[in-house]
């Protein structure tokens, strides 16, 4: 029942999965979400790697819809349908689902299985597919041990005494009786002493596969390893890639997501496990240019206004990574950011160049802006050597350190950066989040956190769109037709908040409204250095657009292309 997801290009293994019937495959969302079905290859009946089995190609993927990577991953659940039906025979079988309305109660004996590596640091790679014997947790008591929310759609479980989550096998099974009751979804990597601590979480019940029932979990969820003398555990690969979380060499922990199976053999301490994995880990990071910051002296550039007018409000905790960042002065807010770790925010050059340091307060956790949150002074700020706003605004990112650690919890909490040469396709829906103006004449400015839903488009088309150079670092967006970014001044322009409007039948009418009404739903840019997400990962900082142009698209900075440099500079 347990089958192996693998690129098609390399055949390399990168999630688990299950079968559901002969043409259908069970796996997390966040292992296949922006992934294009022709890139993705099924290999069941086998047990190891690098022999045997049966390919298949996969020509649909279904993902939640209201899969969520920004909030403890819920409902991280898809479905893969293959261009060729499974003929079911002793080596692929399909496995029964949980029934509607099933509980799991702690401390049931439940069994996850998946392949990875055979060490910690990822040096050998594990051939079969290993099994390891868990028990369920109450979510309560789960909830107690974790920053992250845990929900009645996720389960969790761990190894037993002097055991624990390392993590995973995105995607994989997680079976009682023959039933599948969970899939793996995230975890906490932890050591021998804190392994009671790990969990993991799985959501089955949706898309017809299984009913949720409420008050009852009917998904599971499974630590991708359990740390041991020999552990399944996940591999420190750079922690702001990934999801569950990681201890680093300064004993303080980070997002990481999952999405391999590790086996270990435990050092003789703690200690020693995570300073070698940590030192690992750095010792591999890429080199990149030193960043320079500026001189306090410089001359304050202006920052031009956008906004999201008719953009919805956002739920209290719906977008926990975003900051606004305001000045210490009066408390007014300017720009928009994202937290990257606990000490660092990452935003836009032109947001703080030049600013007086102290003068700048990062608010985290809060979704009013005359309320809640808690604030952060700057004692150090990192500006991209090479930004250039004479030249389309190139290199537009700056890094924030905090004066001193957020307390991670489910109101703020870091978002995982984009793929490294990640591909968003043209079309592909995309989130915006900021603080701003409802009404393009400024005459209402909520105070609620807005967000939006618009489209990436391609840089070629966006090029076509714009006077100003569109260069690959940098990544394009807009709503749809007839929708385009409305700033007070003529260009160059620095949007600072998200609008949204529906489009009349003319441009004239159009502007009309905007400059008299709160006539909703044109995208606009979102709050300039604030975030673009994708798949619960951050894949654009807003930057620049052109004022009030009907359909001319908003252009952002690609995190993709600023991957090295963000690990590469955001250290102590």
């Amino acid at each position: 029942m347990a089958v192996s997801l693998r690129r098609a290009t390399t055949n390399d293994h990168f999630c688990g999965g299950s079968i559901v019937n002969t043409e259908w495959i069970l796996t997390a969302a966040h292992c296949v979400v922006n992934t294009a079905p022709s890139s993705i290859i099924v290999v069941a009946a086998t047990t190891t790697l690098n022999s045997g089995g049966k390919s298949y190609p996969v020509s649909q993927v279904i993902t939640h819809w209201n899969y969520l990577a920004s909030d403890s991953w819920r409902n991280d659940i898809a479905l893969l349908k293959l261009s060729t039906r499974i003929i079911f025979d002793s080596f692929q079988q399909p496995i029964p689902l949980a029934k509607p309305g099933q509980f799991i109660p702690k401390d049931t004996a439940v069994r996850a299985s998946g392949w990875g590596y055979i060490s910690m640091w990822g040096t050998v790679n594990l051939i079969d597919l290993r099994m390891v014997d868990l028990e369920t947790m109450s979510n309560s008591y789960c909830q107690s041990l974790h920053n992250s929310a845990i929900y009645p759609s996720q389960i969790c479980a761990y190894g037993g005494t002097g055991k624990g989550v390392c993590n995973k096998e995105n995607g994989g099974p997680l079976v009682v009786d023959g039933t599948l009751v969970g899939i793996f979804s995230w975890g906490q990597p932890c050591s021998a002493a804190d392994c009671p601590h790990a969990r993991s979480a799985v959501i089955v019940g949706w898309g017809g596969v299984v009913g949720t029932p409420p008050h009852h979990r009917s998904c599971s969820q499974v630590p991708g390893s359990v740390q041991a003398t020999a552990c399944i555990a996940a591999e420190e690969v750079n922690p702001h890639l990934r999801g569950g979380r990681v201890e680093n060499h300064l004993g303080k922990t980070t997002p990481v997501h999952p999405t391999e199976i590790r086996i270990s053999i435990s050092p003789s301490s703690a200690v020693e496990l995570n300073t070698t994995s940590a030192l690992a880990n750095y010792a591999t990071e890429a080199a990149v240019p030193v960043a320079q910051e500026e001189s306090n002296g410089a001359v304050i550039p202006a920052v031009e206004e956008s906004r999201v007018v008719g953009g919805k409000n956002a739920s209290v905790g719906e977008f926990p990574y975003i900051v606004s960042i305001r000045r210490t002065s009066n408390n007014v807010h300017f720009c928009g950011g994202f937290i990257y770790s606990p000490v660092w925010v990452v935003t836009a050059v032109h947001c703080v160049l030049g600013r007086v340091l102290t003068d700048i307060t990062v608010v985290a956790g809060a979704t009013n802006l005359n309320e809640g949150g808690e604030s952060y002074g700057v004692i150090r700020r990192i500006n991209h050597r090479q930004y250039l706003a004479t030249d389309s605004w190139r290199n537009d990112i700056s890094l924030l350190r905090l004066d001193r650690s957020i307390i991670y919890d489910s109101q703020k909490i870091n978002i995982p950066l984009a793929v490294p040469q990640q591909t968003l396709h043209h079309g592909v829906p995309v989130v915006a989040s900021g603080w701003g103006y409802t009404d393009s004449a400024r005459f209402n400015r909520p105070n609620t956190l807005q967000t939006i839903t618009l489209q990436v488009v391609s840089n070629d088309y966006c090029q076509a769109k714009h006077t100003r150079p569109i260069y690959p670092i940098h990544l394009c967006a807009y709503g749809g037709e007839g929708y385009g970014v409305c700033n007070e001044k003529p260009p160059p322009v620095h949007p600072t908040e998200i609008r949204t409007s529906i489009s009349p039948s003319s441009a004239v009418e159009l502007n009309t409204i905007r400059a008299l009404a709160n006539y909703a739903t044109e995208a606009g840019q979102g709050d300039s250095g604030g975030p673009l997400v994708f798949g619960g990962r951050v894949i654009g900082i807003v930057s620049w657009g052109d004022p009030c142009a009907l359909g001319v698209p908003d252009v952002y900075v690609r995190v993709s292309e600023f991957i090295d440099w963000i690990n590469e500079n955001a250290v102590d």
